[in-house]
């Protein structure tokens, strides 16, 4: 599921181990994604150019029957205006993208599996 649901604009082709540039336009930039050996977590890492600077890992675990995506994201830019303008972004808007993820692979998921 999360191979489709791993990157924000990925139109839902299976992504494997790579380099891929988020919503395919090359704005905020790119990030190196690297999936578990079992498939149920990924983490992404912004490379030098990406406007929102660190790293964010994805796994999906099942708990008392049900089947949940825990993200845990760090990242910080250093000191100076411009980048504390780009932590202000990332805070702002960088879990509103995760929960449109989490939102895709779910509905993926449903799809794809009788009871999700």
């Amino acid at each position: 599921m999360l191979r489709r649901g791993a990157v924000p604009g990925n139109s839902g082709i299976r992504l494997t181990n790579n380099t891929y540039t988020a919503w395919g336009n090359g704005v905020p930039g790119k990030v190196q994604t690297t999936f578990s050996q079992d498939g149920l977590s990924v983490t992404n890492v912004t490379l030098p150019a990406h406007m929102l600077v660190g790293s964010i890992t994805r796994t999906i675990y099942t708990s008392g029957g049900v089947t949940r995506i825990r993200t845990v994201g760090t990242g910080s830019v250093g000191a100076g205006w411009i980048n504390n303008i780009r932590d202000i972004v990332n805070e702002q808007f960088g879990p509103g993208i995760i929960n449109d993820l989490d939102s895709e692979t779910h509905e993926f998921a449903k799809r794809l599996v009788e009871g999700c």
